[in-house]
């Protein structure tokens, strides 16, 4: 986890903002669908890199952990993580996208499945840490209860994945052609939706510019022209996902036995509010830094409180 005073100042303004508008929160009690009374959620944020993931994951995290109303014994817990994670699986797509292995780990069929196969492990047992304590898995930290800030989840696959990439093969470059997106859905169906997924929007010029900033050298799928395609597919993607959210409520998904064997959760219970989920927002990163985050912090806690998560202190 990030431990930076530049998002925790930031975190700081954006709070004085949120509590002003009335927007301290605890976790709602659950009804007679599920087992346990209290349940948390998980947001995912998505988008190019270079629109400031790892900045706004963790000024989140400091906003909401600031806004737990410090009356409820049913204060959750907050976590932050990220994607790829630093597990064994993790470890092998960071060295792909940092080149660092052999071209045969990035044909981008190959990347597809080492991400989806981290983020199974993610969802199940992958330790997250906090201030306070840590938890096996997403799955195990909503229970606690408690609400992960995952940086990147799966539609950072679908925005990805689906691009082809140029490999150096015998002295020339080829053009390897990518999966299918349905493919990518299908390797993924068994990953949960998030009850969030924020997209930061931000132009590829401008993601280049925060790239260079922070770094000598561009890493895979960091080519403007890359970027370019990136941002059209993590649109067409969050516009789908207005259209035809992953879960509704009227029926039985394939995730729901692993949510059930590892967290002791029914999808009902999982996701109280039927409708669409995950709830999509697209927040366009604003100059100022504090107005992003409040964008994001501010769309995050309605959303969850519309889904009947939470419900804002009186």
């Amino acid at each position: 986890m990030a431990n930076s005073s530049i998002p925790n100042m930031v975190a700081e303004k954006v709070v004085e903002r949120l509590v002003s508008e009335g927007m301290s929160f605890r976790l709602r009690r659950r009804g007679s669908e599920c087992v346990q009374d209290y349940v948390g959620a998980f947001v995912a944020l998505e988008g190019l890199d270079g629109a400031g993931l790892s900045t706004h994951s963790t000024i989140l995290y400091w906003v909401l952990n600031k806004l737990r109303d410090p009356g409820s014994v049913w204060s959750p817990a907050i976590y932050l993580t990220k994607e790829p994670t630093l597990g064994s699986i993790g470890f092998i797509v960071w060295q792909a996208i940092r080149r660092v292995v052999p071209e045969e780990y990035r044909v981008p069929q190959v990347m597809a499945l080492l991400f989806a196969s981290d983020r199974i492990v993610h969802l199940l047992a992958e330790r997250i840490e906090n201030q306070e304590d840590s938890c096996d898995g997403i799955l195990r930290c909503i229970t606690r209860p408690g609400i992960v800030i995952t940086d990147r989840y799966k539609y950072s696959s679908l925005a990805y994945q689906s691009l082809p990439v140029p490999m150096r093969r015998r002295e020339r470059t080829v053009i390897v052609d990518p999966p299918e997106k349905e493919w990518i859905w299908e390797v993924n169906r068994y990953a949960p939706p998030p009850h969030v997924a924020v997209m930061i929007d931000v132009k590829p010029d401008e993601a280049i510019k925060h790239i260079r900033g922070e770094r000598a050298a561009l890493q895979l799928y960091e080519a403007k022209r890359t970027l370019e395609r990136v941002r059209e597919n993590f649109m067409e993607i969050f516009e789908e996902l207005s259209r035809r959210p992953e879960y509704t409520g009227m029926e039985k998904p394939h995730w729901a036995s692993l949510v059930k064997a590892f967290a002791n959760l029914t999808p009902e219970c999982l996701y109280p509010m039927p409708g669409a989920y995950p709830r999509v927002v697209i927040v366009e990163r604003r100059e100022r830094i504090e107005d992003t985050a409040y964008e994001v912090a501010v769309n995050v806690l309605r959303e969850l409180e519309r889904s009947r998560i939470i419900e804002f202190a009186k």
